[in-house]
């Protein structure tokens, strides 16, 4: 039964059903023979780990019958480490071998060797021959084409040339030769071939012309001569036309030998004019097509499509329409490769009609797309400039695809130029549309485009989580295998629309350490704006590889959070000192990021720095605020540096009453004026703040001025009265407590130096709501009042048509200078 089967599934299944039939039947060691065998079949592009899981189940269930693996289980084990490219599982068996003393035939010698040329270890598989020497074996030609191709695949192309003289060296009399104690069999074609192949794969033509000079000159014995393989896989190799041209003149003047004639065949044309590619000679393609003629060998369809390509790569449309119209004349029909060239002219040319009109005519010719035609007409089409001409140019290709699903697997880049165009114009429902449609198993591109889409738009942030959910499938991939890709992109369309607990739950259940930098860095973000720094931090420590991002907007959170506390514990009424020890501090968190950032090997950006500071701002913590920020500027260069950071430190310092620190750090900010550093009207209140607060309030007014002379402060502008008059007001909308009260006492003091017999005029202050007022009177009105009527004895009113407006009146204004000049003349 196992005989039936074509691949490892087929036996894993055939086993499980057996067992379930049979379970009443002891196996012997023939029928684990067959399911080993089994195993070994047709394993390319199967799942590695997969396939090494079932053979493991196997071997264990015989382990557990007692059954001891023989000469003929180690075979099929062998072939199967070849085709999973594992040498050590191979190295392994080979030493059960040696330790249970099986005799190793030819069979198993060859498998062992094969395992080594399929993962390149020519050491490996010398040793192996070395050890075949001790136990007298010879050396056969399969054996020595293993060795070759495990050298050539390790680009050691001398050393295989060098080992094919050493077969050649091998005395007649015996057929054999010693070399280094190992015996070796004489080389045949398919050494030679193996060898000379490698040599063109490489590109090393004069490698493989030197090799094809010796085959000619017999270097190898009478028994290995040129034939025409030898000359086709050179064509392949030649770097350019006439090295081509003098190879089919050569073969060409073989036939006036009798013995050893070789023409060129259509095979050897076809070569010739592929390698015209290279150097896009449409010239030479045509020659060597008219040069088959001449010599009797009628072009055909390899010969023509290849002559295509080329004009194609020389953007020839002219000479590829000829070409195309003459074979269809000659009665050879197309094949999609031909049309692929015929679209890549066109494409190049910037005509996606025609390369759309082609594209149909294919289909209309009953061939199948595949993906590189795909490839070539979504390339066309985004070169189309208009968005209508690209909507209807996929419609129409999608609308003639049989079925209502689509192949992504053919039409892949089709779909995936669909989805990114709909979704560029904003129509995100057709891109899903296009999706939905996509049979499954899907292709990992197009999921990859539908969840990109979706994160741009955050109200599709549960259609990207439903996708990611359902995305297990995907081509060429295991069960369960979800793109890292895709998930991160799912991960930032949650995280946009602040469902970072969405985000949370996909990461915790696909993510892993291929999970993209750039969607854990959002989902941070998202945490740091919705108050969850904690499961901010949680994920920057479950990063793999942390980024400057990463730590940057972890920092931001941190910020945040410690600003938000402060809020909380001002509203509340805490007096708390902020030198009181009150455990966990947000703001300490920002500085063990610092560090921690530092010692990964990253080097903080003046964003990271500001929120370092910020948060210690907040705290009050202005002592490491300007060891922060005297760091940033020693690491950074100076036109990196920002005024966010300067402010911050300013605050910090005005929160913690280092008037004389936030003066000289302002006079640092004044001279780096001219490289982006003036001081802005933040940093001019939080200084007027700083010396209000220690009582200087000369030092405050002598600043308020210089901000006014500056125009970084500008408390004046034009308003209107009750009768629809202009009149001019002292603003203060925008005016911090301490800056409203440094503007109003500035004004007052200009007015002493006026003379009573002056006019005066209603002085309008429009004090607002305050930036802090809330429900409650308007701060700024305090502060406008406790200026006018304490320290200079004028009384105000609000103003009865506008309660963000005191006025004061003139006669009021007029009364106090009046007072005060006659306090000046005693």
């Amino acid at each position: 039964m196992f005989r039936l089967c074509n691949n490892i599934e087929e036996a894993y299944l055939m086993k499980q059903q057996l067992s379930e039939e049979y379970f009443y039947v002891a196996w012997d060691e023939s029928v684990w023979e067959s399911a080993l065998f089994a195993c070994s079949r047709n394993l390319a592009g199967a799942d590695r780990k997969r396939v090494w899981s079932i053979v493991e189940e196997f071997l264990n269930e015989m382990k557990s019958l007692n059954l001891v693996r023989n000469k003929a289980m180690y075979l099929p084990l062998l072939l199967v480490a070849s085709e999973t490219r594992d040498i050590p599982r191979a190295l392994a068996y080979y030493e059960d071998m040696k330790r249970d003393k099986i005799h190793m035939s030819d069979a198993l010698w060859g498998a062992l060797l094969q395992v080594c040329a399929s993962t390149a270890n020519d050491e490996e598989a010398l040793r192996i021959m070395e050890d075949m020497n001790d136990k007298e074996v010879m050396l056969n030609v399969l054996h020595c084409t293993s060795y070759l191709n495990a050298l050539a695949r390790n680009d050691r192309i001398e050393t295989a040339i060098d080992f094919l003289h050493f077969m050649a060296n091998s005395p007649k009399s015996s057929s054999a030769a010693s070399f280094g104690g190992i015996l070796v069999d004489l080389p045949d074609m398919i050494c030679i071939r193996a060898v000379l192949r490698a040599c063109t794969e490489n590109e090393s033509y004069q490698t493989a012309l030197s090799l094809f000079d010796d085959i000619r000159n017999g270097c190898f014995g009478p028994n290995v001569a040129l034939d025409e393989t030898c000359y086709n896989v050179l064509l392949t190799a030649c770097p350019d036309a006439d090295e081509a041209k003098k190879l089919i003149r050569e073969m060409n003047l073989s036939r006036r030998h009798r013995k050893g004639a070789i023409p060129p065949s259509k095979v050897s044309y076809t070569r010739a004019i592929s390698v015209c590619r290279k150097c896009k000679s449409v010239d030479s393609a045509l020659y060597f097509l008219k040069h088959a003629k001449d010599n009797g060998v009628p072009p055909d369809l390899q010969m023509y499509t290849a002559a295509i390509w080329v004009a194609a790569e020389a953007e020839n449309v002219r000479c590829v329409t000829r070409l195309f119209r003459e074979m269809k004349e000659k009665g050879i029909l197309p094949s999609l490769i031909t049309y692929n060239g015929l679209i890549t002219a066109y494409a190049r040319k910037g005509d996606a009609d025609a390369a759309l009109d082609l594209y149909f005519a294919a289909l209309s010719d009953g061939l199948e797309t595949n993906r590189p035609t795909s490839a070539l007409l979504a390339s066309t089409l985004r070169k189309t400039g208009e968005a209508d001409t690209r909507i209807k140019s996929i419609e129409k290709v999608i609308s003639s695809c049989p079925g209502d699903e689509l192949d992504s697997q053919s039409l892949g880049p089709i779909l995936i130029f669909a989805i990114e165009t709909y979704a560029n114009l904003g129509r995100i429902q057709d891109s899903l549309n296009i999706f939905n449609k996509i049979q499954i198993p899907c292709d990992v591109g197009c999921l990859r485009a539908i969840t990109c889409a979706l994160s741009v738009n955050p109200d599709y942030w549960s259609e990207a989580v439903a996708i990611i959910h359902s995305s297990d499938t995907v081509v060429g991939q295991a069960p369960s295998y979800i793109d890292p890709v895709s998930l991160g992109y799912a991960m930032i369309a949650c995280s946009k629309a602040n469902k970072w607990e969405e985000a949370l739950v996909l990461f915790r259940l696909y993510g892993d350490w291929k999970t993209p930098n750039v969607a854990l860095n959002s989902l941070i973000s998202a945490c740091g704006r919705n108050g969850r720094t904690d499961i901010a931090l949680e994920v920057l420590n479950d990063m793999y590889k942390p980024d400057l991002l990463s730590y940057r907007k972890a920092m931001i959170g941190c910020n945040q959070a410690e600003h938000e506390a402060r809020r909380v514990a001002v509203k509340s009424g805490s007096t708390r000192s902020n030198n009181e020890p009150q455990g966990f501090q947000w703001w300490e968190c920002a500085l063990s990021l610092l560090r921690r950032m530092k010692e990964d090997g990253l080097k903080p950006d003046m964003p990271t720095y500001s929120s370092a500071i910020s948060a210690c701002e907040a705290a009050g913590q202005w002592q490491r605020a300007l060891s922060i920020l005297q760091t940033a500027i020693q690491d950074s260069h100076d036109d990196s540096l920002n005024l966010y950071c300067f402010n911050a430190a300013l605050a910090a310092c005005e929160k913690g009453g280092a008037w004389v620190e936030a003066l000289d750090l302002f006079e640092r900010m004044k001279q780096m004026s001219g490289k982006g550093l003036s001081p802005n009207v933040v940093s001019y209140g939080s200084l007027i703040l700083a010396l209000e607060n220690a009582g200087q309030k000369d030092m405050a007014l002598s600043l308020f001025r210089d901000a006014m002379r500056k125009d970084v402060i500008k408390p004046w502008r034009n308003t209107r009265d009750d009768n629809g008059n202009y009149m001019r007001a002292m603003d203060l909308h925008s005016f911090s407590a301490a800056m409203a009260r440094a503007a109003v006492r500035n004004h007052l003091e200009q007015l002493r130096r006026k003379s009573p017999n002056d006019e005066f005029h209603d002085l309008v202050i429009v004090v607002g709501k305050g930036l802090r007022s809330g429900d409650e009177q308007p701060v700024l009105r305090d502060a406008a009042e406790q200026v006018l009527m304490r320290e200079y004895g004028i009384a105000s009113e609000v103003d009865s048509s506008n309660y963000g407006r005191l006025v004061v009146k003139g006669e009021a204004i007029k009364s106090m200078v009046a007072r005060w000049n006659s306090l000046n003349e005693l």
